[in-house]
């Protein structure tokens, strides 16, 4: 798996000035910061242009709760899932919160997040609602940041299965797959994964994903238990301790559907078989090496004028015990147990999942999925997945992924570029069960100075695109102006037995390719 010392350092590319145009991107024409300036696809950009105000999105991962209006206040007394980092809005960077369902799929949540940062009624798609048989339409939101869009764009983080959410959300941008938005992927200047199966996780197939027949689970695996729970607490419509399951696309609530329906499901789902928790359109499903090998394929390793980062979890530093308190107040030992707490429970969990996903083989997956970078699945854990899996998209991928080393600066990084940094803290130990308040606001303060230094590049891109649009226009209307003119002159000194020649038909022909010319 790779490791810091593997990871190429960010200037392992190209050099400053000239060279800069040789560097390695996604594909695409290269861009990399030159001096004073931005060099994208050839074309300058002031370096003091980088600095932006653009919102701080934030998406929680997998049995993150769902959507509450007192989870987007950072002030809230009782939870507190990014605990520091909502608190580090600017005036022109505020830092907003996402909460799609912690159970759904990506496809899904990624139309929940759109709905959440536009504002509107959930919209699922209609052939991908037809396909799992739920509901098109969910929920109506009133938006985050109503004026979203490529000229008003984000960056965007997500831990855990919500990196891999904010892929699919771009890949869904990229598309147009939302009805009556002009989307496109740039309306996301950055994204950061932390701690994300970007290749996905081999712990989907210990707790119950049938190596070779996945979304099949084992019957009475931790995974079926799961979703029987999640079928009885949707058909109670129980949200325990304020936890939203969120899956109203379903229609598993007995106040959506008929008593007897929503009991039917829930008892089928315990002894037969359940359409949500057996099928691709899931959570557990989406964070498995088939989803991501399906996911990856379609949405390739990343897009020309994104930043891409992922914070890569090791573990090594995740025993840590919490500091024991400074002083005798009480207040500070309260905290102080809390924290405890909560690392015995994050460890304690963290660990049975590792022992229950390096106890396998994995024979079945290898053979199933046989072309998988299967050597590199190995080494350090974040408890939940290896380095390899969460470094950058590399399974589905058919040409290796453009990566470096995370520079110090944003003013080092360029788009279209996965950097990977690693920490020693296992899954949980940056959000949301710190080992202390102070380790997470630096690590996030360090984070969003950086997200902050980045340039809109697709945003400036397509000013620039238009601005020539608007140049072009502008010469042409000149051209033909000046065309008529000198027709006009030309007829009235011309022959009387000469038939004349309309001076428009001598202005449409070539505009174009005179343009050209000149221009160049």
């Amino acid at each position: 798996a790779p490791s810091r010392q593997d990871i190429p350092s960010s200037d392992c590319t190209a050099e400053t000035g000239a060279s800069c145009a040789t560097a390695m991107t996604l594909g695409h024409d290269s861009s990399m910061e030159c001096g004073e300036h931005i060099v994208l696809d050839g074309r300058n950009f002031p370096s003091a242009n980088r600095k932006q105000d653009v919102p701080i999105v934030m998406v929680p991962g997998f049995l993150g709760p769902g959507w509450d209006e007192n989870k987007s206040n950072p002030n809230s007394p009782w939870y507190s899932y990014w605990g520091e980092a909502a608190k580090m809005s600017t005036p022109g960077s505020p830092v907003l919160c996402a909460w799609p369902s912690g159970l759904a799929s990506m496809h899904d949540r990624a139309c929940e997040i759109f709905a959440q940062i536009k504002g509107g009624v959930v919209d699922f798609g209609h052939e991908h609602s037809e396909e799992f048989g739920h509901s098109r339409f969910g929920r109506t939101y009133p938006g985050l940041y109503p004026q979203w869009s490529a000229a008003n764009p984000i960056h965007m983080v997500g831990h855990s299965l919500g990196g891999n959410t904010i892929r699919v959300l771009q890949y869904l941008l990229s598309t147009k797959a939302f009805s009556g938005h002009d989307t496109s992927e740039d309306w996301i200047v950055s994204i950061t994964a932390l701690n994300s199966p970007l290749n996905g996780s081999l712990t989907a197939y210990a707790l119950g994903e049938r190596e070779a027949s996945a979304p099949e689970i084992v019957t009475l695996s931790p995974g079926h238990v799961l979703g029987s729970v999640v079928h009885a607490f949707s058909f109670l419509d129980f949200k325990p301790v304020g936890f939203d399951i969120s899956l109203d696309q379903w229609n598993l609530s007995y106040k959506t559907a008929s008593f007897l329906d929503g009991m039917k499901k829930a008892l089928l789902s315990i002894s037969v078989h359940s359409d949500l928790v057996e099928s691709e359109d899931n959570a557990a499903f989406d964070a498995s090496v088939h989803a991501m090998n399906k996911w990856n394929r379609k949405m390739g390793a990343g897009y020309p004028n994104t930043f891409y980062t992922s914070y890569v979890g090791t573990g090594r530093d995740a025993n840590t015990i919490p500091a024991l308190p400074s002083g005798f107040a009480m207040k500070q030992w309260v905290n102080w147990l809390g924290r405890f707490s909560q690392f015995g429970f994050r460890r304690g969990v963290l660990s049975v999942f590792l022992h229950l996903t390096n106890r396998r083989d994995y024979s079945v997956l290898k053979a199933t999925l046989p072309d998988m970078h299967w050597e590199s699945w190995g080494g350090y854990s974040d408890g939940l997945c290896c380095t390899f899996a969460q470094s950058y998209p590399q399974v589905g991928i058919e040409t290796s992924t453009p990566n470096c080393r995370l520079p110090e600066t944003s003013a080092e990084m360029r788009p279209g570029l996965w950097y990977v940094e690693e920490h020693g803290q296992d899954h949980m130990g940056i959000v949301p069960f710190p080992i202390s308040s102070e380790h997470q606001a630096v690590f996030f303060a360090t984070m969003f100075e950086r997200v902050r230094g980045l340039p809109a590049v697709g945003c400036r891109v397509k000013q620039q695109a238009e601005a020539r649009v608007a140049s072009k226009a502008a010469w042409a209307c000149e051209r033909v102006a000046r065309t008529l003119m000198d027709a006009g002159s030309d007829q009235e000194a011309s022959d009387a037995d000469t038939e004349p020649r309309s001076p428009h038909a001598r202005v449409v022909s070539g505009v174009g390719d005179a343009y050209e010319e000149e221009t160049n």
